[in-house]
């Protein structure tokens, strides 16, 4: 949504997705686990993909 009032908009050169919603998204994804920020970080720096 764009405010009226507006003369330009910016678009995001870097995005977080926060995943942490108890209810499903529009296109009905929910998290089904979740990881303790220890082990997200690990995993991180060791370049290991989570899914």
């Amino acid at each position: 949504m764009l405010y009226g009032g507006a003369a330009r908009f910016v678009i995001e050169h870097q995005a977080a997705n926060e995943p942490t919603f108890r209810c499903p998204d529009e296109l009905g994804w929910q998290p089904q686990n979740s990881m303790p920020v220890d082990a997200i970080l690990k995993s991180l720096k060791k370049g290991e993909l989570m899914t």
